[in-house]
């Protein structure tokens, strides 16, 4: 496997160039993919909203509900709730 050196660009170079191409830092991203895989799982799934949680990578249900919450402006219980309704 190569390793970031073999491409000739450092930890610095690399990040800067991932904000500049993608607008966002990389844990900006990876956030943003387990909150997009979380919220299709609440629609398409039966699964406990904790469960959901561990499965997109938060450890506990109050980080995952937090991070939720900031994203998309309510919990995910909430916008489970909501969506079903409609």
């Amino acid at each position: 496997m190569r390793s970031r050196a073999d491409c000739g660009l450092n930890r610095a170079k690399l990040t800067r160039g991932f904000r500049e191409l993608f607008d966002c830092t990389v844990a900006d991203a990876i956030a943003n993919e387990r909150l997009g895989h979380a919220r299709r799982m609440l629609m398409a799934t039966d699964l406990p909203v904790s469960s959901i949680g561990y499965q997109c990578g938060y450890l506990n249900n109050a980080s995952f509900t937090r991070a939720f919450t900031r994203h998309f402006g309510q919990p995910p219980s909430q916008y489970r709730a909501e969506r079903l309704v409609a």
